[in-house]
């Protein structure tokens, strides 16, 4: 790899990857399904996410709280998030794809709900290495989301695969 030679450099790699950031950010919540619930990216940085999702009862169940597939698919777009910025210099030549979920419902989610997605930076460093020896790596991501009283209501588990493309 060459080395970054001057400050322009440096800001130029800075500029292409938060160009790369926002597409992701932006297609996550243009998806179909995302934007008929209202998901949002909020922040997405070295494999940390936070997304949120605004009470209404296009999203409410039986019981007047958000309904747990809503959360469900705020995890999903949350741990998403957190993956693509964790490898997004390598998004044009490896696929990452969600493989399953584990989640435990707390409590009841009341009002707008917050999705904090995490990856640790030892985890990206063992599955980049895995890339390297292999091509293809598992890994997890652990989620949490919070409601508008700052209660955890869910905590998940997403599992992602990703590959080197052909």
């Amino acid at each position: 790899m060459a080395a970054v030679r001057d400050v322009s450099e440096v800001q130029s790699v800075v500029q292409d990857q938060s160009s790369i950031a926002e597409m992701i950010r932006s297609g996550i919540e243009r998806m179909p399904y995302n934007a008929m619930l209202g998901v949002r990216i909020t922040e997405m940085d070295g494999g940390r996410a936070v997304g949120t999702l605004e009470a209404r009862p296009e999203v409410g169940n039986h019981v007047g709280t958000v309904h747990a597939g809503a959360q469900f698919s705020l995890v999903e777009a949350a741990s998403g998030a957190a993956v693509s910025s964790a490898f997004l210099d390598l998004l044009g030549h490896a696929t990452p794809l969600a493989q399953g979920a584990e989640l435990t419902y707390r409590r009841q989610a009341k009002g707008d709900v917050v999705a904090e997605a995490t990856l640790s930076v030892e985890e990206i460093a063992r599955v980049r290495a895995d890339l390297d020896a292999q091509g293809r790596s598992r890994f997890e991501v652990r989620v949490t989301v919070t409601d508008a009283q700052g209660t955890l209501a869910t905590e998940a588990t997403m599992r992602w695969y990703i590959r080197l493309n052909a």
